[in-house]
């Protein structure tokens, strides 16, 4: 039987300064941490894109709220 493990990433979006574009805050809750915040130099798209290289398949999207799984090692 295949066991799963599971991983959701959080996109907070806000203004950076006065006039500023809009910036991403990435949170990312792994199996066995904390939810910590981090960076990527491409966003959210490249944080997706580099956690699908390790493993992760994602199955859910909630608003800006995005939940993986990968097969447990």
């Amino acid at each position: 039987m295949q066991r799963w493990e599971y991983c959701a990433v959080y996109v907070t979006l806000y203004a950076s300064g006065s006039g500023g574009g809009v910036q991403e805050l990435l949170e990312v809750k792994m199996p066995g941490h904390h939810r910590e915040s981090v960076q990527d130099a491409f966003g959210s798209v490249g944080l997706l894109n580099r956690l699908g290289s390790d493993g992760w398949e994602l199955v859910d999207v909630e608003g800006t709220a995005f939940f993986l799984k990968r097969p447990v090692k």
